[in-house]
């Protein structure tokens, strides 16, 4: 099986008046070699492998993270597990496809669990030339109508949220105060589902206390930027006032995502290159609309 090619966008934006414009730099990571486009993230070595600029004016590019840890194996259905063999310095690398588009200055990511993320593009941009200025920001694109239903609402009268405990770790747990118990029992539990509701109740003129739960949701929403799979449903019951009708929001349905299961892999096991990049360009037409 091919698997699920998954694909994010991305609102761009310096976060610095005095900031170089991106284009500038992708022109600087082009012209460098190998070797110099390396940049330690997280303690993990990544670089810009591969980059192009397309006819219609649409930067691609290849980011790896190279990992030295143990890895995984080849095997066949009659054959024993075994390892790849390295030449010496070798080591494994994550690949992640990016596609950044100057006229809307978004930017368009594929998913890869093991590999760069927004937030490490995000740095990665800001620390590859030495300025102060340049500090760059990614925001995960959502669907407007949900976002501004969110926005506009009056009172929440429910929350609850799906997760599961084997994806997040103790520093998730540190991001989201309130998860901390609920991680960590369902993480000695084995547990594989974690559902978690907060309702005011069946009084009218009860609702839960905005400041709070909007920041535990801002939290929540950020882990799952981070790590999509591990946040399942941010669900929020808004109303306009005391004798509406309760309306259901799922925060995190809305994000700008697509899947694709049609690429298949090449000799090596890996999805071709230029075959991702197609995908990157296809999930860029379908939302252009609404960069612009």
């Amino acid at each position: 099986m091919a698997g699920k090619f998954k694909v994010y966008a991305f609102g761009m934006t310096a976060l610095n008046s005095q900031a170089n414009s991106l284009e500038e730099i992708l022109v600087d990571i082009e012209f460098d070699d190998l070797e110099s486009r390396l940049r330690i993230i997280d303690k993990n070595p990544v670089r810009i492998e591969h980059i192009e600029k397309s006819e219609d004016g649409m930067w691609l590019m290849d980011f790896v993270k190279l990992r030295d840890v143990h890895g995984p194996g080849k095997a066949s259905m009659g054959s024993p597990v075994q390892g790849f063999e390295f030449e010496e310095g070798e080591v494994f690398c994550e690949e992640t496809a990016a596609l950044y588009s100057p006229e809307t200055n978004h930017i368009i990511i594929q998913y890869n669990h093991f590999g760069v993320r927004h937030s490490a593009i995000e740095e990665y941009f800001s620390s590859y030339v030495e300025s102060e200025n340049n500090i760059y920001g990614l925001k995960p694109k959502y669907d407007d109508e949900v976002d501004n239903k969110f926005r506009n609402r009056k009172n929440i009268r429910k929350l609850k949220v799906g997760l599961d405990p084997r994806l997040l770790s103790q520093k998730d747990a540190d991001a989201g105060t309130a998860l901390s118990k609920a991680i960590e029992i369902g993480s000695e539990s084995n547990g594989a589902t974690i559902d978690i509701t907060i309702s005011a109740g069946v009084d009218k003129k009860r609702f839960l206390d905005r400041e709070s739960i909007s920041g535990f949701i801002s939290k929540v929403r950020g882990i799952s930027e981070q790590k999509p799979d591990s946040i399942r449903h941010l669900e929020v019951g808004i109303v306009g006032d005391i004798d509406s009708k309760m309306q259901v929001l799922d925060l995190i349905a809305p994000r700008l995502s697509k899947i694709y299961q049609d690429i298949k892999l090449d000799s090596d096991k890996r999805w071709p290159r230029k075959e991702r990049y197609n995908r990157l360009l296809k999930a860029y037409r379908s939302w252009e609309k609404k960069f612009k």
